[in-house]
């Protein structure tokens, strides 16, 4: 083997490791939390699921990243009030879902109608304590 490509195997490989904890090789994020300090975004093999203090949300898709480390996904917001809720209460509204993720940072945009709301700074594996709205 010629020493020019002995001398890059080894950072080659010790950046697919590296970048495998975050996303697999076609780019998916690997499931897990993402949290900040007002939201939980959990990532699962079919999508994700959001939890905020006062609300909601679910992108049912996989998400993967473009080549700027980007994701734009539709999914379901839904806001939640006071006290306990039953099944079906408080109808979920089309949202979109727009992130960054650089490293273990995602940065995180959610629009429901004209409303958006972030950015949202999330670490991954942190799963933070959210005051929910009760």
């Amino acid at each position: 083997m010629p020493r020019p490509i002995r001398r890059l195997t080894l950072p080659l490989a010790l950046f697919a490791v590296a970048a495998g904890t975050v996303f697999a090789a076609d780019r998916t994020l690997a499931a897990g939390p993402w949290g900040g300090d007002t939201v939980i975004f959990e990532v699962v093999a079919d999508g994700a699921d959001v939890e905020f203090e006062c609300a909601r949300g679910r992108i049912d898709k996989a998400i993967t990243l473009d080549g700027k480390g980007d994701f734009d996904l539709p999914g379901t917001f839904g806001a939640e009030g006071r006290g306990p809720a039953r099944d079906g209460d408080g109808a979920a509204a089309n949202a979109r879902y727009r992130g960054h993720v650089e490293g273990d940072t995602m940065a995180l945009d959610v629009t429901v109608g004209d409303r958006r709301m972030g950015p949202f700074t999330l670490t991954r594996d942190r799963r933070p304590f959210l005051k929910k709205c009760r």
